[in-house]
């Protein structure tokens, strides 16, 4: 048996799951745009520029620049918490088919078969490298359709290059996130045993993430979190290129799945 197979059968296990987060991502931004062009066709961005205190505009610095414009807001909806939770989640989903499969029996099964158990890893590396791309993609081209059919008149729409950036680096994020579960499925034996501690880990890292841009005692912890290396504000901005955080988050995921090749080859199933 060949990785294709087990891939495409993953695939058709949660296209459910996929196809409805695909649908929210799309009517988020596409509401956000939305949002954006009402702001702007009644100069609220103005507005909202005057009536900010000083302080707050010198603390945000560039990052408050980038999002009081149509461009800022729109590229926001990478940003928004809600959206890099929900990609994570969905990428720790489907890194933790490994331990379903132990879980159900089903690996007594597709190990019965010339397959070998590096290719179960495979199989979820595969899956957690599609799926959070491909909504990754589907963002992108909700945004850019949305953009070119809603822009004001006079607005200054965001560039394709900085809305892929935005994905890619949320992309990576989510990689980094699932690379954790999959490393904790190796070692497991029911699915909840790893997709739970990799959400309640993922979203306590976003916490002190958030944390750490007022709290100097969150910023040493902040180092170790993968939503440090997601700089969204400052791409907007044209003041950032994240390649240098994608190499780290791609990285760290690297290694956490070669953990997972590692405890899964050696484990007793």
């Amino acid at each position: 048996m060949t990785l294709g197979p087990l891939v495409l059968r993953s695939l058709a296990r949660i296209r459910g799951v996929l196809l409805g987060v695909a649908g929210l991502l799309t009517a988020f931004n596409v509401a956000i745009v939305l949002q954006a062009a009402s702001i702007e066709e009644t100069q609220a961005f103005e507005v909202m520029g005057q009536m900010t205190p000083e302080f707050i505009q010198r603390w945000s610095g560039e990052s408050f620049v980038a999002l009081g414009s149509f461009a800022g807001i729109v590229g926001f909806g990478y940003c928004h918490p809600l959206i890099v939770l929900m990609i994570s989640m969905v990428s720790a989903l489907v890194a933790t088919e490994l331990a379903a499969d132990v879980e159900a029996g089903r690996v007594d099964l597709l190990l019965a078969r010339p397959v070998s158990r590096h290719f179960l890893v495979s199989r979820s590396t595969c899956m957690l490298l599609v799926c959070p791309a491909a909504l990754g993609a589907v963002m992108v081209a909700a945004t850019t359709t949305a953009v070119e059919l809603w822009t004001p008149t006079g607005a200054v729409k965001p560039s394709v290059r900085t809305l892929s950036l935005l994905a890619l680096n949320l992309v990576a994020v989510a990689w980094c996130v699932g690379a954790f579960a999959i490393a904790l499925s190796s070692i497991v034996r029911r699915r909840s045993a790893a997709l739970g501690p990799a959400a309640i880990l993922a979203v306590g890292l976003f916490f002190v993430n958030v944390l750490a841009a007022s709290w100097a005692p969150a910023q040493a912890v902040d180092l170790v979190s993968p939503f440090h290396y997601f700089q969204g504000p400052r791409i907007l901005a044209g003041a950032f290129n994240p390649a240098r955080d994608v190499l780290i988050l791609m990285g760290a995921a690297s290694m956490l799945v070669a953990v997972a090749y590692w405890r899964f080859d050696a484990r007793d199933l």
